[in-house]
């Protein structure tokens, strides 16, 4: 899945429930804030680099600001806040 269409489902998602669950695997100390790919797997996830370290949370800090800035939304990391693999929660509401 491209990416345009992968952003496309998300926000029908949101549109239409106001709310979408995400499987991202983060990527943290790149060069910039940037999805890289959508992953061929089950839960198409979505693999995004961060500039970020990872310490004392600054990369999941960094992560939800450039989900809720890309979408417009209201980001919350569900589970995985010490992994690189995350579940994540867009909310519009």
């Amino acid at each position: 899945m491209k990416i345009t269409e992968w952003k496309k489902k998300v926000e029908k998602k949101l549109q239409c429930e106001n709310q979408s669950f995400l499987r991202v695997k983060v990527s943290p100390g790149m060069a910039k804030n940037e999805i890289a790919e959508i992953l061929e797997d089950s839960e198409n996830t979505v693999k995004i680099r961060i500039a970020a370290p990872p310490e004392k949370g600054k990369a999941n800090s960094e992560l939800c600001k450039f989900l809720a800035d890309y979408f417009d939304c209201r980001c919350q990391i569900l589970s995985g806040q010490t992994h690189s693999l995350k579940l994540i929660q867009l909310d519009r509401n």
